[in-house]
């Protein structure tokens, strides 16, 4: 795979490079989206590209503390501690600085082509071009530039938040003001704007992205009207004087996609199926130092609020009420102390397995039943990881699950009276696990091949949005 660069004149071909960036540090990796592109770096490889992963766990030990001096810094300048921001400031600078790192990488390994995977980064990236411009003039970044790719580099974006990037990060637990919230989705606007592609895993966040930024069709009469009935509904929970984006946030996104008009350089790009292996569920089970007798529910996620373990623990506590053999496994990698604590506080501690572990398979082949207890998701690749494994699956119809489940689990609202309710139901009820069995194995077979998505993303790369 080449890319063509017009020089004096000529017509150089160059091999497509690509440079995938991430802020994530080393233990991330196991879990999270070095875990997830790998299968397409691999297939892309094949096919005759390079590609460089980047990531913080890449920045040497002087970066790093380059970068903890700058958060310091804008930490003091912008008073984060007297307005309770110093998590965002530090989210933020980190992310700008990741950005600029981004973009020296690209200019010294002369990157065809760069993914970003969080619109804070590439803030970052495309603040730092004039920056990096002089740095080459100067010679600072390495060798002569006549080794590396001089033509037009192709900037892409992929937003795994379910909306705004800024109200993901609010949801993670951030403190983000009114005002603040403002400036971010005007920055993270403007950003979208300047990326040759913005990618999401489901159309619904890209509706939901579109609506949290204020773009909308023509139909604003509509809208406003839609909007006018939601704040005389919810005035309480909007606030006094709640502007419209906070309130559109409230409306259900399936009343309000119709009016939604994505740009055309926004697309959805599936996550491709995560590759598995069927263990034994027996052995897998006395692997794990659990009870072969026990019905086992399974929960994955980092350990964040808005995976609402803690909830899962208390309905877990209430099921074992009525089940004597109940045993919970929780697979993530995050601070577990207050869990822990909350299952000593109901007595459920002993038969609760907490662990992280990127062999996942022997988790999933234990398992009988599966629950997602999220606030929020874009996707929820834990999800179709446990309907590739074959089994029940209980989810919140949150994000953008909905889109990818869609009927071959059962979801309910983030509640813990709906997840009791849902969890009783899938003991109890075997010939409704069975057809969700069977309606997950369908959904299966016909999701796209590793193969297929790689090829996606390979005419993305290539391509430039319609102009129709």
């Amino acid at each position: 795979m080449v890319a063509h660069v017009w020089r004096h004149g000529l017509c150089l071909i160059v091999k497509n490079h690509l440079l995938t960036v991430t802020r994530e540090m080393t233990q991330d990796k196991m879990y999270g989206l070095g875990k997830s592109l790998a299968p397409i770096h691999a297939q892309l490889r094949l096919l005759g590209w390079e590609v460089t992963y980047f990531s913080q766990a890449d920045l040497s030990p002087a970066q790093l503390d380059s970068r903890n001096r700058l958060i310091k810094l804008g930490q003091a300048l912008l008073l984060a501690r007297r307005f309770k921001s110093e998590d965002l400031v530090s989210a933020f600078i980190e992310r700008l600085n990741m950005g600029y790192r981004a973009a020296c990488e690209q200019q010294r390994l002369g990157a065809t082509h760069v993914h970003l995977h969080d619109p804070w980064l590439a803030l970052g990236y495309l603040l730092s071009q004039p920056l990096i411009g002089l740095r080459v003039w100067r010679g600072a970044l390495g060798p002569s530039t006549e080794k590396r790719f001089t033509g037009r580099v192709r900037v892409f974006l992929t937003q795994h938040g379910f909306g705004a990037y800024c109200e993901a990060v609010r949801m993670d637990g951030v403190h983000i003001g009114s005002k603040a919230m403002r400036i971010m989705k005007m920055l993270e606007k403007w950003v979208c704007s300047q990326m040759t592609w913005v990618i999401a895993p489901t159309q619904t966040s890209l509706d939901r992205l579109a609506v949290d930024l204020g773009i909308f069709t023509q139909a604003q009469a509509n809208k406003d009207k839609v909007l006018a009935k939601t704040h005389q509904g919810h005035q309480q929970g909007a606030g006094k004087g709640g502007a419209k984006a906070s309130i559109a946030r409230i409306v259900p996104i399936s009343i309000l996609a119709p009016m939604v008009n994505p740009p055309r350089h926004w697309i959805k790009i599936l996550h491709a199926l995560p590759a598995h292996q069927h263990l034994d569920p027996l052995q897998s089970k006395v692997t794990l130092q659990i009870p072969i007798d026990c019905t086992v529910i399974l929960s994955v996620g980092r350990l964040a609020a808005l995976k609402q373990f803690d909830v899962i623990i208390g309905v877990f506590a209430q099921l074992c009420e009525q089940w004597k053999d109940l045993h919970l496994i929780i697979l993530g990698d995050g601070d577990r102390s207050s869990l822990i604590a909350l299952a000593e506080s109901l007595g459920v501690a002993s038969k609760i397995t907490f662990a992280a572990s990127p062999e996942v398979d022997v988790y999933y082949s234990a398992a009988n039943v599966y629950v997602s207890a999220s606030l929020t998701e874009s996707f929820g690749l834990a999800n179709l990881e446990a309907l590739s494994h074959g089994l029940p699956c209980l989810c919140t119809r949150v994000g953008g699950v909905h889109e990818v489940v869609q009927d071959a689990a059962l979801l309910v609202k983030p509640k813990a009276s709906e997840l009791l309710n849902g969890l009783r139901t899938m003991l109890i009820d075997a010939q409704q696990n069975d057809a969700l069995i069977k309606t997950s194995q369908e959904l299966v077979a016909r999701w796209p091949s590793l193969q297929q998505i790689t090829q996606t993303y390979v005419q993305v790369y290539q391509s430039n949005p319609s102009p129709t």
